[in-house]
């Protein structure tokens, strides 16, 4: 899957390009029609996720392997990246800088209420499951098309 953004400027070349083409290399384009020129809109939702619980333990690979297991790949089959991140953020009781290692999940997805409500409920199952003061959630609108064999 390729996930691209829309830029006029590349449009333009590409139109340029494709007249002042020879036919062999038009012909070379044509078999990358199955990379779609229209975008759909979706959302871009992002989960930071701390791996270390209150009172000092961290979340284990094999708790977090089981927790992405039932939860993410359950809930979004279709795909979703994981990358490792290192957080800081205040706690809400001490007000002192907290430096944690976590996880980042982005989730491209249909704007359905079911997807939503999917999310929150990733959210608060971790929340709870690994008492973590919150997660957080940030949701942007993005335009995706996917790039696929013919």
């Amino acid at each position: 899957m390729c996930l691209l953004r829309p830029m006029p400027v590349y449009g333009a070349l590409v139109v340029m390009t494709l007249a002042l083409s020879p036919p062999a290399a038009s012909a070379q384009n044509n078999s990358q029609a199955s990379c779609p020129y229209s975008q759909l809109e979706w959302l871009e939702t992002k989960l930071f996720m701390g791996l270390s619980r209150s009172g000092g333990a961290a979340v284990s690979k094999r708790e977090w392997d089981q927790f992405v297991a039932d939860n993410f790949v359950v809930k979004f089959p279709h795909g979703f990246t994981i990358i490792e991140t290192t957080g800081y953020w205040q706690d809400q009781t001490s007000k002192s800088t907290v430096y944690e290692n976590g996880k980042q999940i982005v989730i491209l997805h249909e704007a359905t209420p079911d997807n939503e409500a999917k999310i929150n409920e990733i959210a608060e199952e971790y929340r709870s499951l690994f008492d973590q003061q919150s997660v957080l959630i940030s949701s942007r609108k993005t335009n995706v098309r996917f790039c696929e064999e013919p």
